[in-house]
C-alpha cells in the first residue's frame, strides 16, 4: 500500500488494517494541511488566553534548537587560540559563526529566528562545514580583522581601527 502523504510503500499494521499513511508523521502533515485555518485559530486564541506561557514556550523550543547546534558543533569556541584557557566553554557566551561570513543576510532570508534556527541545524545534519562555535571575544575579533563589522558598510564615516 502506498502512503497518501509521501508516496512510500508500506505495510499496514495488524491493529490498525485501514491505514492510509505511513507514520505518525505523515499522518499528522496530512492533519494539518487540512485543517490549517482550525489550527491557526486555536493558537492565536491561546496565545491571547495566556501571552507569557507561550512566550516562554517559544523561548523554551528556542533554548532546545541552540543546544542541538551547541552539541553538533562541539560546544566550546573553536578558536584554538582563544585567550580563555582550554577554549570557552561556557554557553551563554558562545555564538554561532558562519566561518565565510554572510550570516546576517542568511538569517534575513530565513525570515525569522526558529527558521534560521531550523535551516543551521539541517544543513549541519547534513555535514555542512559552514559553521562554527565562537566565544564572544573570538567573535568580534574575527569580525574585525575580515572587515565584517556593519558600521563600516553602514555608515562610512565611521573609522576602523586597524
Amino acid at each position: 500500500m502506498k502512503c497518501i502523504e509521501c508516496g512510500i510503500e508500506f505495510t499496514p499494521d495488524k491493529l490498525h488494517p485501514f491505514q492510509k499513511t505511513c507514520s505518525a508523521k505523515c499522518y499528522n502533515r496530512g492533519y494539518k494541511r487540512k485543517n490549517r485555518k482550525r489550527i491557526s485559530d486555536y493558537e492565536r486564541e491561546r496565545y491571547h488566553k495566556n501571552p507569557r506561557k507561550a512566550q516562554l514556550q517559544h523561548e523554551k523550543y528556542l533554548q532546545k534548537l541552540r543546544m542541538e547546534i551547541f552539541q553538533l558543533l562541539g560546544n566550546k569556541c573553536s578558536n584554538p587560540n582563544c585567550l580563555i584557557p582550554g577554549r570557552c566553554s561556557d554557553l551563554r557566551c558562545l555564538q554561532i559563526d558562519h566561518i565565510n561570513g554572510g550570516g546576517n543576510q542568511e538569517r534575513k532570508e530565513a525570515g525569522g529566528t526558529f527558521p534560521y534556527y531550523r535551516l543551521i541545524l539541517k544543513k549541519l545534519k547534513e555535514g555542512s562545514l559552514d559553521y562554527q562555535l565562537l566565544c564572544a571575544n573570538c567573535n568580534w575579533i574575527k569580525k574585525c580583522e575580515q572587515n565584517e563589522n556593519a558600521w563600516s558598510i553602514i555608515d562610512p564615516r565611521r573609522k576602523q581601527v586597524k
